[in-house]
């Protein structure tokens, strides 16, 4: 974006919804002088939320490289070498060729950064799951496991309201039919766009 604006904003706005491209170009062209907005303290009165984002909902990014973003990466989107670097070997599970392993980064904020600044301006703690959606279902779901099991160990009598939207709806299904834990820490779940 600050090397060729015009170049990028069209290129956005040719591969998303008008919407869409102008969150981005407003994420990704925001000040780095900006100051850093700071939530009040959870409400303990209410759930915490765990947020299930869908299918290419977070970052992916290769370990050991300077520029290691593959997913989404503004400035590699079209590059032909993407759909290459986020292919997965025939296991599922490793990365094709023997490339150095994805690392999960955070969701993404154009998609779900709104949402999550509101329920935390309201007084909700709000845990992002970011997982590896190029993985099975259930490897996910086995993610979302340890994830909430991790949040749980200070707080054994908290209770989550899982939002799921799209892929992640079904890691979260997924997870419901695996651990039925779940009933001891899940107060709801809410779907959004699930297949």
């Amino acid at each position: 974006l600050r090397r060729s604006p015009v170049a990028s904003h069209n290129m956005l706005r040719a591969a998303l919804s008008p919407q869409q491209a102008n969150e981005v170009i407003g994420v990704l062209g925001a000040s780095q002088d900006k100051p850093l907005e700071v939530w009040p303290s959870p409400r303990r009165e209410l759930p915490e939320i765990v947020v299930i984002p869908d299918f290419l909902g977070c970052h992916l990014s290769h370990t050991g490289t300077a520029l290691s973003r593959i997913w989404l990466d503004p400035q590699r989107i079209f590059s032909p070498d993407v759909a290459r670097r986020l292919t997965l070997d025939s296991d599922g599970v490793q990365e094709v060729d023997g490339m150095s392993p994805m690392t999960v980064g955070p969701l993404l904020r154009f998609k779900y950064g709104h949402a999550i600044r509101h329920w935390r301006r309201t007084g909700f703690a709000v845990h992002p799951f970011a997982y590896d959606w190029r993985k099975s279902v259930r490897h996910s779901a086995v993610r979302l496991h340890h994830h909430l099991e991790a949040l749980r160990l200070d707080r054994p009598h908290v209770n989550f309201v899982l939002v799921a939207h799209g892929l992640g709806g079904l890691v979260a299904a997924a997870y419901a039919a695996r651990f039925a834990t779940w009933r001891e820490c899940v107060s709801s779940a809410i779907f959004l766009g699930v297949p």
